[in-house]
């Protein structure tokens, strides 16, 4: 998964920090950000900056959804598959708070 190209964030998408995403997922600080590097699912503006999730990026890549994320990369937003995470992403943190 080396070369795959960066996602680009929309400003109306969702982001989480990493304590938003240990949260949801349950995985530990260090595998939440190896996960996210390796499909380059997140922002960084630099080494000491915050990082930002793509919060429905991160859903398909813990369920494994290949095809969704690659759909995603190609800007496919509205295809079911896709869309399905994005409500997901809106929903999952609201109903936690």
């Amino acid at each position: 998964m080396i070369n795959l190209p960066p996602l680009i964030f929309h400003p109306s998408d969702t982001v989480w920090c990493v304590k938003e995403a240990m949260f949801v997922s349950g995985l530990s600080d260090r595998v939440v950000r190896r996960m996210c590097r390796e499909h380059r699912i997140i922002q960084q503006a630099g080494p000491a900056a915050s990082i930002r999730i793509h919060a429905a990026a991160f859903l398909m890549t813990i369920h494994g959804d290949d095809t969704a994320l690659e759909l995603l990369r190609g800007d496919e937003r509205s295809h079911p598959a896709v869309a399905r995470y994005f409500h997901a992403a809106r929903q999952i943190l609201k109903t936690a708070a």
